[in-house]
């Protein structure tokens, strides 16, 4: 992707990303069960079981407002103002397959 703009070129942007707060591994479940504010965020079944490594409400919520963040400082109020994507084939991402990172992608690109 190319963009001109005052004779500046943006040719690529790259966005290192961890994924947001999530509930913990199988492993570590007793030992973060103890606190039950966090045990509030993590995501159950309807059985109420733990669905262990997903992204808790809160992790949710952080990955959308970096989604937010970059897409406003790219085409609202940044140097690139008339940004403008419009062929979904001009975002490509990388991650490993785990559940967590994918739902933090999802979640940081419908923001963006």
């Amino acid at each position: 992707m190319e963009i001109n703009n005052n004779n500046d070129i943006l040719r690529k942007v790259c966005i290192l990303n961890r994924h947001g707060s999530r509930a913990p591994s199988a492993n570590a479940y007793k030992y973060f069960s103890s606190n039950p504010l966090v045990k509030l965020q993590w995501i159950r079944r309807s059985d109420n079981s733990l669905i262990t490594e997903s992204i808790t409400s809160v992790g949710k919520e952080q990955t959308e407002e970096i989604g937010r963040t970059y897409k406003n400082w790219f085409s609202e109020n940044g140097r690139y103002k008339n940004l403008k994507i419009t062929d979904p084939k001009d975002i490509k991402w990388r991650s490993s397959v785990s559940n967590r990172v994918l739902q933090s992608a999802k979640y940081i690109f419908q923001e963006f």
